[in-house]
């Protein structure tokens, strides 16, 4: 069985997929109360995003699927978090790179 394939070292998280998604009160479905419970905020939206591309670098890649629009990654670890819980939350996100893309773009991201 051979090794799926490496996340990209060229990652980007929108502005946007944090504040209008992960940490929005009603679009989040329930995963702005998990990251809010960690002392993440929409104020402060680049703590969640700086967490999630660290997520990524050193979690663990669980998964890499081909489909005709590029290729999606699933990376399950900790999420370092605003105020240093430990142990720290277990977290899947899911990243995907389209082709002819250079780098993965987030997805989406929820507690694992």
């Amino acid at each position: 069985m051979s090794n799926p394939p490496a996340l990209p070292g060229d990652r980007h998280v929108d502005r946007a997929k944090i504040e209008a998604y992960l940490l929005h009160p009603v679009a989040s479905r329930g995963k702005a109360a998990f990251f809010e419970a960690y002392g993440f905020t929409r104020l402060r939206w680049e703590q969640l995003r700086d967490a999630l591309l660290e997520h990524a670098a050193v979690g663990r890649l669980d998964e890499a699927v081909v489909s005709p629009w590029g290729t999606r990654y699933i990376v399950r670890g900790a999420l370092l978090t605003p105020d240093g819980r430990q142990p720290p939350p277990q977290l899947c996100s899911v990243w995907q790179m389209d082709h002819g893309d250079q780098g993965a773009r987030l997805i989406t991201a929820y507690p694992d």
